[in-house]
């Protein structure tokens, strides 16, 4: 059971590090697109952006949250 929870928590700990990544990466796409184009192209480019930004906040917060409760678990085992 030890060995089987270590490994799901390391899983997890592996997807909040992949979501914090798509994060970092949306943010400066962003950023750079907001600084090169006109406004009239952030309208088509930004909202599906700023969608896969949020999904990706989101995936991490419910991991984020599995995470501590595997390791609640883990320490009161």
């Amino acid at each position: 059971m030890e060995e089987k929870l270590k490994s799901v928590i390391k899983d997890i700990e592996s997807h909040v590090e992949w979501e914090q990544e798509l994060i970092n990466k949306c943010s400066v796409e962003i950023k750079e697109y907001a600084q090169k184009y006109a406004p009239e192209n952030m309208v088509v480019f930004l909202p599906s952006k700023i969608k896969e930004l949020e999904d990706a906040i989101n995936r991490k917060k419910k991991y984020i949250e599995q995470l501590n409760m595997l390791q609640f678990i883990q320490k009161n085992n």
